[in-house]
Formats: structure tokens, C-alpha cells, sequence
């Protein structure tokens, strides 16, 4: 009689709720897909709310949801329903354990990825939790406890058994990344002294590979985005919906330039605006409704673009190449959740940070503060930011090449470009 079991996977995938969830574990399946493992044999888990299922189904990977809910303030009754929700997830998660036999399964953490675990620990699994933050989550704080291994960005998380691997970043972004050139992409056999080098000193002077390397990469971004050698070029995002302080902030910032850069003998100034789907409507009427004095040259449902003598600003409703924009900035605003940080890190760009108050935890304040001890970013609270706040920085570092070097430079020291390739070898040497 046969038998109506699936072959034996891999690997089960898991995490969720948020795009910091699944994108890292997203890199991670492409990277064993590339690797030769079976496409077949990897099963992301992910969750019926918040998203990302989406994301993984495009890429050919099987995908299974389960009840998921995050816990937040001291209700009883959101304890209650969580509980509920984490023990009608559990009993799928076992039923999937045993049809599919995992070799070893990777949490990235969230609500999502608590039922995957425990079963993981009950099945005898090998578990590898990933924890991307600077302040590791409630999820990972109590897997971390019962998995073989910890694979984690900063080991001021925390977390014990820990290896720090960095967070995996896309490859979209990782050809702009002066510590990572083409042939990377597709090595797969590097020594554990590779996986983790780093630059030297010597080679973050300003006539060494990577300051040279840095320099020829940024040139051929702003050549895309058809940028001026002598333009500042300032990116603003807020994530896929988008920040509404920081759209409010950008708003006042363009008067404040607009008026303070009327002189066409005065330095040039470009800022990209990726304003989010949530507040682009409202945005839009309101900075096209303005009396700037700027012409507009582009307006677009999707985007618009207004100019002055010494001065261009373009909005978009959603940046849909990220990676070319991070590439041809000279300066970079936005929030700092972990892939942010890390992107900004595997690129080497100066940034202006802006924690969101309400984050768990409040790891993105810890991870701001990463990058800030290191000389790469400037911390601004969301209560304190404004365009006058914003301009008093951009003014003062669009005048200091010095000081913007040392923070790129800064940033470039802290960044793991190999962390993909990390965390895949560190699931082949765990696996049973």
C-alpha cells in the first residue's frame, strides 16, 4: 500500500508577522536552492496575519500558515487568544513534523515562529533561531534557550550558544557592496577565515580597494539614476508603508531648502523620497498644493518631481529599486529596523536613524545605537525630528566630505556580507 507520507525535507523555514521576518529566511532558501538542496525539500511556515507568505509562494517554495498573534500591552484577553492561537499552531506544526521529517529548521523569530519551534524541540529537530536585532524578541528569548545553535547580528542581543553571523541581505543589494564582488555570488566553498574576514585598516584608507571600490560603485548608481557628480543626494524611506514623522519632516524640509536655496550659485542638493503607500495621497496634494516656487517637472500617480535653481526633489510612492538608491546616496534617512541596518552596513552609507518609539522592546533604538558608538549614523528621537532638525544636520554634513568618509567607513567595518553563506553552512553542519 502506498504510503501517503511526502519525501523527507530539508529544511522548514520559519518566522513572521513582519518583512524582517521573512526576507532573512527568504535569502536563506535561495541560497541553499542555489547551493544544489531541492526546492522540494524546503517548507516555509509562516503566518495567517501580517505578511509574507506571499513573498515566498512567488519564489516556487512550498508554503504552510499557521494561527499566529503577537503579544502587546497587559490585556488578559489578548494573553488568552494568543495562547489559544499558539496551541491550534502547535498541534499543525507537530502533524507537519512528522509528515515531512525535517533534517533541521531555521526560526527567524515573531510570533510566527514560536509552533515551529517547540516542535522542533519535542521531534528532537536540530534548531537554528536567528535573531537580527540588537534586542533580541520575546519568540527568540525563549527558543534560544532550547536551540543547538543561535545565529544572530549583534552579540549584544544577548542570546546564549550564539555565533554572529550578521543578517542576510539581498544580492540586489550586495552587488553595490564594495566588500562583495561578483564572483562571491556564486562561491559557495569559502574557509571559515573567509566567511568572517574583514576589512583592514589599510583598506578602508582613502587609497585602499574598498574606499576605491566604494567610490566606482556609488558613480555607477548616480550614472543610473542620472545624478551629477557635484549634487548631494540625500535618500529618505520609511519602510513599505512608509513612516508618516518622517514624510511630515521631509514635507518641511523641502520649504526650508526651497527658500534657503534659491541663489543657482550655491551647492546642489537632490533628495529621493520613497513616501510609503499609506500616506501618499494625502502627501502628494499637500506638497503639490504648497507654494513652493518650484517647478514641477514630473507629476505621475506614482510619483512627482518638483525643481528649483540649485535644488530637485522626488517623491515616489514606493521605491522599487532600493538597492540603486541606497547605492547613489550620499546620505541616507530612515528608521532602523535590522535589514535597514544591515543594508546600510553591506553598502557603507552615513544615516540619519529615526527609532521607532513603539518598536518591542525598543530594539530599533539598540540598533541605532550600534551603528551610532560606531561613528556611522546620527541618532534623531522621533519626537525630536522636524525639517528643521533634519536640515541643521543635512546642511552641516553636505559641507563635511571628512566626516561623511569616517562614517561610511564606520559603517563599512561593521557590515557581514557573508552572512547568508553563514547561516547556510551552519544549517548543512547541524542538520541530522
Amino acid at each position: 500500500m502506498a504510503s501517503n507520507r511526502h519525501p523527507r525535507s530539508f529544511v522548514i523555514l520559519t518566522g513572521g508577522g513582519t518583512a524582517g521576518h521573512v526576507l532573512p529566511a527568504l535569502e536563506v532558501a535561495r541560497e541553499l536552492i542555489t547551493q544544489g538542496c531541492p526546492i522540494e525539500s524546503i517548507i516555509y511556515v509562516g503566518t495567517q496575519r501580517g505578511v509574507g507568505i506571499e513573498l515566498v509562494e512567488a519564489e516556487g517554495i512550498s508554503c504552510v500558515a499557521m494561527a499566529g498573534r503577537g503579544l502587546s500591552g497587559h490585556n488578559p484577553l489578548n494573553y488568552l487568544l494568543a495562547v489559544l492561537a499558539l496551541s491550534k499552531a502547535l498541534i499543525k506544526a507537530c502533524r507537519l513534523m512528522i509528515n515531512r521529517r525535517p533534517r533541521i529548521t531555521f526560526s527567524t523569530g515573531g510570533y510566527g515562529g514560536m509552533a515551529i519551534g517547540l516542535a522542533s524541540v519535542i521531534f528532537r529537530v536540530p534548531l537554528v533561531v536567528f535573531e537580527p536585532n540588537a534586542k533580541a524578541g520575546r519568540t527568540n528569548k525563549v527558543l534560544a534557550r532550547l536551540a543547538s545553535k543561535n545565529a544572530v547580528s549583534f552579540l549584544e542581543c544577548g542570546l546564549p550558544n550564539s555565533i554572529e553571523t550578521g543578517t542576510p541581505v539581498r544580492k540586489e543589494v550586495l552587488r553595490w557592496s564594495p566588500l562583495f564582488q561578483p564572483e562571491d555570488l556564486t562561491e559557495h566553498n569559502q574557509s571559515e577565515d573567509q566567511l568572517e574576514s574583514k576589512p583592514s585598516e589599510d583598506q578602508l584608507e582613502p587609497s585602499g580597494i574598498y574606499e576605491s571600490s566604494a567610490k566606482k560603485l556609488k558613480q555607477s548608481a548616480r550614472h543610473i539614476q542620472k545624478i551629477g557628480p557635484d549634487v548631494f543626494q540625500l535618500f529618505a524611506f520609511g519602510g513599505s508603508l512608509g513612516s508618516r514623522r518622517i514624510n511630515v519632516s521631509i514635507a518641511q524640509l523641502i520649504e526650508i531648502v526651497a527658500n534657503k536655496m534659491s541663489d543657482s550659485s550655491g551647492s546642489k542638493l537632490s533628495i529621493r523620497h520613497a513616501v510609503g503607500e499609506r500616506d501618499w495621497d494625502e502627501f502628494r496634494s499637500k506638497v503639490l498644493d504648497k507654494p513652493l516656487g518650484l517647478s514641477i517637472v514630473i507629476d505621475e500617480l506614482d510619483c512627482f518631481e518638483l525643481s528649483g535653481a540649485n535644488f530637485i526633489y522626488h517623491a515616489l510612492r514606493y521605491e522599487r529599486n532600493m538597492d540603486v538608491a541606497l547605492a547613489s546616496a550620499d546620505l541616507v534617512i530612515g528608521r532602523s529596523g535590522a535589514l535597514t541596518i544591515a543594508e546600510l552596513c553591506v553598502i557603507g552609507k552615513p544615516s540619519i536613524l529615526v527609532p521607532l518609539p513603539n518598536s518591542p522592546g525598543d530594539h530599533q533604538l539598540a540598533n541605532a545605537r550600534i551603528l551610532s558608538d560606531a561613528g556611522a549614523a546620527i541618532i534623531i528621537e522621533d519626537s525630536n525630528l522636524d525639517g528643521a532638525e533634519l536640515w541643521k544636520v543635512v546642511e552641516k554634513l553636505s559641507k563635511d566630505k571628512i566626516t561623511l568618509e569616517k562614517m561610511c567607513n564606520s559603517a563599512i567595518r561593521l557590515a557581514k556580507p557573508q552572512a547568508t553563506q553563514q547561516i547556510t553552512k551552519l544549517l548543512y553542519d547541524l542538520a541530522k
